[in-house]
């Protein structure tokens, strides 16, 4: 059998192994341990436009956007919902102008994000689930503009979704994405800031910031786990609303800032949602899978210079596309050609927009993380279809909780207001500007902390077809999922093999759960099944590096080398800068074949993927001892 005496990593961890029989203890750990650091570092995008430079007395507004992440609209008070404990949101709606039906683009983090920053839908901007990237250079932002026209640009993020490997930080000149320190989250990394130290940061840039600026402000609180700090417990009794209170207390610290020092009169605020929260509707808990309004209905209020009359209510729809090029009119800035939003100005000074906005959403997130069908939709003139394997249609003026398709009784509706979804999905194609990136074993393993589903399948999604596999029937996948998961950080592996086996017998295409399931089967040190799981998985998804890394150390560990080799070059195949699979090479040619020339050449490979990875130094110091 054969021994490696140098580390060895499983894919998603970062610690090291000086014998086989560490190596599943390392496989376990994969689980819970952080993944290879990244200095994040992203370039402006290059303009071509000259940066302005703000004068002494510049009348321009500044621009403060305020995201509060996975809020429902309806669990607002000014909303309507009586019991809310939140009074400062409420004030700022009494300010200036709330929008009763705003739509998102997407119930996810970063491609609702990435299109209130550019004005364009998923398809168009490219970056289409958590997973992907809004690329630079390809798409101009908010931020970019205004940079270049002399505005301050400054960013402070609650999440490690939205950290500069999203893409999100394009045009901000100072973006706080730092998550280092001692407040974790339940799987053993801090991936989330709570308001406080958020709104604490904004605070204190933004009184530093020169005039005008934009800043955006995301909190993050209201996302799952729900856990208010003790005081903020909503009248509901529910934990979700407590976490709205809490961020809403803040929130208010933060509008009192810019009142403390001048600036509040002088500052347009827009505050909004990226998405809402299924909260057990439609047999959904969070979001990300389904289409339905309570992860698709986002709150929008815009206060302000040049808002309009305080207190106004405007009914008709808008979208978070539209946000973008509202703020550049408020600015006096010209937006960019091709936008999918408008300028809202003309529906609070009542003059109207002549036709009705429709509002178009997607989800790919049911074909990326477990190879179901992705969802589309399109809400409009007071009806929402929904493109799916079993198609569906609700009238929302009838049935608002869209508890009964209607599709079948207005057919010729349903199947209209689909067409018009895959229109749109065609004009967007020829302009996608974003990537699907493959993930780092850092920002896989922060996803996964928060609770997202992750997988290596593209964000290019099938068309819906009746084969493919309806979301509405997969609700207990994602239960069985959750709860195994659960079990494995609660110590108890036996427990979620019982729970997952049987489903991913039946569900071998839901890739993330049999994953889980394989590393169940490592912390109990049935090697032989975690392999078959992981051979099933990839039967699915050939590309799943993170299957292929773990497939590697299995046979490696089991004296196979060669075919421990090939798994690995199969995940470099598929992702170059894999950075598991390329120290492990550089580690086996080194350890098992004393090959000189492809242990320097996978060495230096991986300090240029991850110069900062806490391994980098003794990498650094084996190459300085091999010389030449």
């Amino acid at each position: 059998m054969y021994v490696l005496q140098n580390a060895l990593r499983v894919d998603g961890s970062k610690h090291a192994v000086r014998d086989a029989a560490l190596v599943a203890t390392v496989a376990l750990l994969a689980l819970c341990a952080a993944g290879c650091q990244d200095d994040g570092e992203r370039k402006p995008a290059a303009r071509n436009t000259p940066r302005e430079t703000a004068l002494p007395g510049d009348t321009r507004p500044n621009l403060l956007v305020i995201t509060l992440d996975t809020a429902r609209a309806d669990h607002l008070g000014c909303y309507g919902a009586a019991a809310a404990r939140t009074p400062h949101i409420d004030r700022l709606a009494r300010e200036g102008v709330l929008f009763e039906q705003a739509i998102t683009a997407a119930p996810l983090t970063v491609p609702a994000h990435a299109s209130l920053f550019t004005g364009l839908l998923p398809p168009a901007h490219g970056a289409r689930t958590n997973e992907s990237t809004l690329a630079d250079g390809s798409n101009v932002t908010l931020a970019e503009i205004l940079r270049d026209q002399g505005y301050a640009t400054l960013a402070f993020v609650g999440a490690e979704v939205v950290r500069r490997w999203s893409g999100l930080a394009q045009g901000f000149d100072a973006y706080a994405d730092d998550f280092s320190g001692d407040r974790r989250a339940g799987s053993g990394k801090y991936v989330e800031k709570p308001a406080e130290d958020v709104v604490s940061e904004a605070v204190a840039g933004l009184r530093a910031a020169p005039e005008p600026f934009l800043a955006w402000v995301h909190l993050f609180d209201p996302h799952a786990p729900y856990a208010p700090p003790a005081g903020y417990e909503a009248p509901s009794g529910q934990p979700y609303d407590g976490e709205i209170t809490y961020a809403d207390h803040w929130l208010g610290e933060l509008l009192a800032s810019l009142e403390h020092t001048g600036r509040r009169e002088r500052t347009v605020v827009a505050f909004l949602s990226d998405h809402g929260e299924a909260l057990g509707e439609h047999g959904e808990h969070t979001h990300g899978i389904f289409l339905y309004d309570v992860t698709l209905h986002i709150p929008l209020i815009l206060a302000g210079p040049g808002t309009g009359k305080p207190g106004r209510r405007v009914p008709e729809q808008v979208r978070i596309t539209d946000v973008m090029p509202t703020l550049l009119a408020l600015a006096g800035i010209p937006a960019p050609e091709g936008l999918h939003g408008v300028d809202l100005g003309p529906l609070w000074r009542g003059e109207g927009l002549g036709e009705p906005l429709p509002a178009y959403s997607e989800t790919l997130h049911p074909w990326t993380a477990m190879g179901w069908s992705p969802l589309y939709a399109m809400r409009a003139d007071g009806w929402k279809a929904i493109e799916a394997p079993r198609p569906e249609l609700y009238d929302l003026a009838r049935d608002p909780g869209e508890n009964r398709d209607v599709g079948t009784d207005h057919a010729k509706r349903r199947d209209g207001m689909i067409a018009r979804i895959a229109e749109i999905r065609d004009a967007c194609a020829g302009t996608a500007r974003g990537t699907a990136a493959t993930l780092d074993d850092e920002r896989r393993t922060a996803l996964e902390s928060l609770g997202y589903v992750t997988s290596s399948r593209s964000g290019d999604a099938p068309e819906v077809a009746p084969h493919l596999f309806d979301p509405k029937d997969g609700l207990q996948v994602l239960e069985s999922y959750q709860r195994g998961h659960a079990l494995i950080t609660q110590g108890d592996p036996q427990g979620a093999v019982e729970v997952l086996r049987p489903v991913f017998a039946r569900h071998p295409g839901a890739t993330q759960l049999g994953g889980t399931l394989a590393e169940a089967y490592l912390a109990l040190r049935r090697y032989d099944d975690a392999r078959q799981v992981y051979e099933k998985v990839l039967e699915r998804d050939r590309r799943a590096t993170k299957v292929l890394v773990n497939l590697a150390s299995l046979h490696l560990m089991s004296g196979d080398t060669d075919q421990g080799i090939r798994y690995l070059e199969r995940a470099l195949e598929v992702d170059p800068h894999h950075v598991a699979a390329l120290i492990n090479l550089a580690e086996t040619y080194r350890a098992a074949r004393g090959d000189t020339a492809r242990t320097r050449a996978y060495y230096e490979r991986f300090l240029e993927a991850a110069p900062t990875d806490p391994d980098a130094p003794r990498v650094r110091r084996i190459l300085e001892s091999m010389g030449g």
